[in-house]
């Protein structure tokens, strides 16, 4: 590809007018195999400044590449685990607010319902964490492919707020949503 596009006459140019270039990038050995490499081709000129040809020094830098690979797979691996505790954490705060609101109105039946209700569908809700969770690791396995779903942002946003409501009803607040649809 590289020598299709050019590239490695205008690192020779680059080369001549500049004195040297530097690149990094994946290589072809001999025997066909890839590799990560740095390369510096210098311009070589004789005693009367007159262009001999070029120097052309060649690293194989596949094991700091390959490090660098797994260093920002750890780090994309810790912000997915930082994002993961904070939603099966998320469904938590509904359930205890709901569970307290039934130990203050025990004698109210349509209190205890609605919150039984909330409790269960923020135990689904972290149910389906943990499922993709699960499938995340199928994924990674290659035994699952992903498949596109259109959701209702209506509902998602009217279960959140469900979520909210007993908070939001001790500290006599109200939630307006307003939409285009």
């Amino acid at each position: 590809d590289d020598m299709a596009a050019g590239k490695p006459e205008r690192e020779l140019a680059t080369a001549r007018a500049i004195g040297r270039v530097e690149d990094e990038g994946w290589r072809v050995r001999k025997d066909g195999s890839l590799f990560w490499a740095y390369v510096t081709i210098t311009a070589v000129y004789d005693g009367s400044r007159e262009l001999r040809g070029f120097a052309k020094v060649t690293r194989d830098m596949s094991e700091r590449k390959r490090l660098e690979e797994l260093e920002q797979s750890e780090r994309r691996m810790n912000e997915f685990l930082a994002t993961l505790s904070h939603e099966l954490r998320n469904p938590l705060a509904p359930m205890r607010n709901a569970l307290t609101v039934m130990q203050m109105r025990r004698d109210d039946p349509a209190i205890m319902q609605r919150s039984v209700e909330l409790i269960d569908r923020q135990m689904s809700h972290m149910t389906r964490l943990v499922d993709d969770l699960l499938d995340v690791g199928r994924i990674a396995a290659g035994k699952i492919q992903l498949q596109l779903e259109h959701l209702d942002a209506a509902e998602i946003i009217a279960h959140g707020i469900e979520a909210a409501e007993p908070a939001l009803i001790e500290k006599s607040q109200t939630v307006q949503v307003t939409s285009d649809t």
